[in-house]
């Protein structure tokens, strides 16, 4: 039987473990990745099974996908730690695209949590709410279904890049595997030298017009799916899709003045944060 540990060692133990919970962070990977491949698809995942429950038993909120470290000098995520996985960030060149994916995922999901704060004390609650919410549990259960569709698109996305440029696969030598990622590195220099050129200089941040475009141009900087990729028009329909997802969750509840109900989805609409172009 080991020995009990003494009070030292148990006062040094709640240091560390006090240390360690103030350090734990959501951070952005390198690169500007803001959340791994893993725990990108541990999401989706956990999504698909609970959008696959009877209509009564489906989601009317999800959660949004996100590296949690354990400490500031953890190399791994949470996630990957516990599975012993290494991090992926998700490819060079579809950076913008996965930090347009998370601004989606967040745009939806204020509208799976949005409280109506001037409903009557004495109002109906379905037994899922522990309040009343804006939207019905049908429109909710509706965007957990665009958001769905949304990473399914961009995880089809993700696995034919990969199979475009060879990166990775347990069929592929290490040789090759290193030849095809030096290439693919080669390409992406190539492409984000091309991007800096077509977006010009960095705005001032000495003048009010200056700060009001910057961050539109740090956003450009980002590299995303281009005409000439073979998955852009999948992006495109998956941008479309979402957008018409919205709109029909939004309008499968209806508010007290039909007038003016419409014209708060017209504007819920138009805060999309990333259109098509």
């Amino acid at each position: 039987m080991p020995p009990a540990p003494s009070q030292a060692q148990r006062n040094a133990a709640a240091r560390v473990s006090l240390n360690t919970t103030r350090l734990q962070r959501v951070t952005a990977l390198p690169a500007n990745n803001i959340y791994c491949l893993h725990c990108f698809r541990a999401a989706k995942d956990a999504l698909t099974k609970a959008m696959s429950l009877p209509p009564a038993r489906k989601p009317v909120d999800f959660e949004p996908m996100e590296c949690r470290y354990p400490s500031a000098s953890s190399s791994r995520c949470a996630h990957c730690g516990s599975k012993n996985y290494s991090c992926e960030p998700v490819y060079p060149l579809l950076t913008g695209n996965s930090m347009d994916v998370l601004a989606l995922t967040h745009f939806a999901r204020l509208y799976t949590t949005l409280e109506d704060d001037d409903a009557d004390d004495d109002a109906s609650v379905p037994p899922c709410d522990s309040v009343p919410m804006i939207l019905g549990v049908e429109s909710r259960q509706k965007i957990c279904g665009v958001v769905l569709d949304l990473w399914d698109a961009f995880d089809a996305i993700l696995q034919a890049h990969a199979r475009e440029y060879s990166l990775g696969g347990a069929s592929t030598s290490k040789k090759d595997n290193a030849s095809n990622i030096a290439r693919y590195r080669d390409y992406v220099v190539s492409r984000r030298q091309l991007l800096v050129a077509q977006s010009g200089p960095r705005p001032s941040t000495y003048t009010a017009v200056g700060r009001k475009l910057l961050p539109e141009w740090e956003s450009n900087q980002l590299l995303r799916l281009e005409a000439i990729d073979p998955m852009y028009p999948v992006w495109l329909v998956a941008l479309e899709a979402f957008s018409a997802g919205m709109s029909e969750a939004f309008n499968l509840t209806q508010g007290e003045d039909v007038d003016e109900w419409d014209e708060w989805v017209v504007e819920q609409m138009g805060d999309i944060p990333v259109q098509t172009p």
